[in-house]
């Protein structure tokens, strides 16, 4: 139906469909006035269909637009100012339009009717762009004051900048695509690693923006165009290849993709032993690096150089391992099976290290701590012995992330501390913004909140350089909860919404969820309890049929204090005793307490205090 609609629309203005991206359509017109009219229609059309529609059934779309100048090659159009396009897309309001001060300024005729929207950082491209919102009719331009336009981009997490104190840093972009396997399902793992650890060791490099393993892993297996899946992810250059594994040889074809110009920079074909996963990196690195003319950080080549291990076996049962126990993986049967692969590697090569550090964190997610204690501290000995950095630092982490389940909050520090120690010095971003994360989150556990927005803080500088909105957002969303714990709600309130912003530009529910129920708490504490109403009804819809019993009765006990307030005391009394079934369903025994004081608060001012015994 999106098409049927949009498609004559297109044709009746002049404009040629380039081609299909995804649901997306790429055009070109020879006039911009023609491409603003064609917009204004499209959107015109879906509002219509929309009004008429059920929600699920609802078509809403952005569409981008610019003017400048391109490649033509093989049907196809390339460039700069088409990259720039496809990021002026993913920059407009939902049902909206969006346009570069290239199209819009030049423009003899002013019939449009059009907003500035700002100086937009647009995902790695190095200068802010000037946009401008261009509406469908002058009625719904009058609708709509420049303050109103500002707050929905603030709340749609569009950055807009401020020129004055804006500092430009040249920089490259990147994505590694999944490295397609050709060979038996057995080898996927060794294809996984590949594409991890390449994703991993671009991030020593100051320069580069890469694209994370959680972005490229919805492109495995995908139709699109090398160039177009580029343009999905926001960069110019991709980099792309395929192994066939037998006996212990691997045969491997690589190529780096330029997207502004569609040529291929540098490609290459070649035979390596399974063992030398390292090895093979460092070959596919230096064929990046040549064509920037950027050096190896000592860094880097430092951590290229300390092995693993060098059993064969062992690396093929590491890896095997490794891909049974990805993060998004939580069936018992495949971390059963992670640790028996991952077993089998450390009965084959006893100095491990990695092997130990993962088996911890797959004991850890089955329930059994104290083996994965056990196992990280056989680690610490083997790294430290070996003086393997890279080793330490994975260790660490492991018993972070095992304290922080267990609730030894101060060992969790120890190692989050001992962790970063070994990482500043190795100047990666991407590995020092996380692991800040995590000591921001283990200081708030030990209600330090002071000390947890110093660490989030520096760690939110690091981020916005590296441009990761997911972990942005997950900064802001720990700064809300220590301003919580603080007793600062106006501040806890303004790094929520600044959460919610990017989770909702992200599109990313389940963290808009968990945003709005903190957001929620700090309104509630304040007496705020519309605000918070609203923000429980947007958690709600989102988490709905997911049998989360913690967020659920989070959202009963605050519609148990908007009925409070509102002096319902049979609602406040019923969504309470829900919420109470809920964290008792979800094992919270805290929260189950907290509801049953909060219950018995509610019987007192109700003055049933002869209910209050049970």
């Amino acid at each position: 139906m999106h098409d049927k609609i949009i498609e004559p629309i297109i044709k009746q203005n002049g404009g040629e469909i380039i081609k299909k991206i995804g649901d997306s359509f790429f055009v070109e017109f020879q006039t911009p006035e023609s491409s603003i009219i064609t917009a204004q229609n499209a959107q015109i059309e879906l509002a219509k269909r929309n009004e008429v529609s059920n929600p699920k059934d609802k078509v809403e779309i952005r569409i981008g637009l610019h003017n400048g100048d391109v490649i033509r090659k093989d049907d196809d159009l390339f460039g700069h100012d088409v990259n720039l396009c496809s990021r002026i897309e993913s920059s407009a309001p939902a049902g909206g339009i969006a346009a570069s001060a290239d199209l819009i300024e030049p423009l003899s005729s002013k019939e449009f009717p059009y907003r500035e929207m700002g100086y937009v950082k647009l995902k790695n491209i190095t200068h802010p762009q000037k946009l401008y919102k261009i509406y469908k009719s002058k009625e719904e331009h009058e609708l709509e004051s420049s303050s109103t336009l500002q707050k929905y981009l603030q709340d749609y997490g569009i950055d807009i900048i401020d020129m004055d104190s804006y500092s430009i840093i040249d920089t490259f972009s990147f994505a590694v695509l999944y490295t397609k396997n050709l060979g038996a399902e057995e080898h996927e793992s060794i294809a996984y690693s590949i594409t991890e650890e390449l994703i991993n060791d671009l991030g020593y490099i100051d320069t580069l923006r890469v694209a994370t393993m959680n972005d490229i892993t919805q492109y495995n297996n995908s139709e699109l165009d090398k160039s177009d899946i580029g343009r999905k992810l926001q960069v110019d250059n991709i980099i792309y290849g395929s192994i066939l594994a037998k006996d212990n040889q691997t045969k491997l074809n690589f190529e780096f993709l330029d997207i502004n110009t569609g040529k291929i920079l540098w490609k290459d074909s070649w035979s390596d032993s399974i063992i030398n996963l390292k090895n093979i990196r460092r070959h596919i690195i230096d064929g990046i690096l040549q064509q920037f003319e950027i050096e190896l950080p000592k860094e880097l080549s430092d951590s290229l150089s300390e092995e693993m291990s060098t059993n064969t076996k062992a690396i093929e049962a590491y890896n095997a391992g490794k891909y049974c126990c990805l993060d998004f993986v939580e069936k018992k049967s495949d971390l059963e099976q992670a640790k028996e692969n991952l077993k089998t590697a450390l009965d084959l090569d006893q100095n491990f290290i990695e092997a130990y550090y993962l088996l911890s964190i797959t004991c850890e997610r089955l329930g059994n701590l104290e083996e994965a204690e056990s196992l990280l501290n056989k680690g610490l000995k083997i790294a430290e012995k070996k003086n393997s950095m890279r080793g330490k630092s994975h260790i660490h982490r492991g018993f972070y992330l095992l304290y922080i389940r267990w609730g030894k909050y101060a060992q969790a520090i120890e190692h989050v501390e001992n962790a970063l120690k070994i990482v500043m010095p190795l100047n990666n971003s991407m590995l020092e913004s996380q692991l800040r994360q995590d000591y921001a989150t283990s200081l708030n556990k030990l209600q330090k909140p002071e000390l947890s927005i110093e660490q989030n803080k520096q760690a939110v500088e690091i981020i916005k350089k590296i441009e990761n909105e997911r972990m942005l957002g997950v900064s802001y969303a720990n700064l809300n909860d220590s301003y919580l714990l603080l007793g600062d709600f106006s501040q806890a309130i303004d790094f929520g919404e600044k959460a919610i912003a990017i989770f909702r530009k992200l599109n990313m529910p389940n963290l808009i969820a968990i945003a709005s129920n903190w957001v929620a708490d700090a309104h509630c504490r304040i007496g705020q309890y519309e605000e918070m109403n609203l923000k429980i009804t947007e958690a709600e819809k989102l988490i709905s049929g997911l049998n989360d019993f913690f967020r659920e009765g989070k959202i009963e006990f605050f519609k148990s204090h908007y009925y409070l307030n509102n002096n319902d005391y049979t609602s406040a009394l019923n969504h309470i005793d829900l919420s109470i079934d809920k964290f008792t369903l979800g094992k919270n025994t805290v929260q189950e307490i907290q509801s049953s004081i909060e219950k018995l608060k509610i019987l007192i001012e109700a003055g049933s205090i002869e209910k209050t015994t049970i």
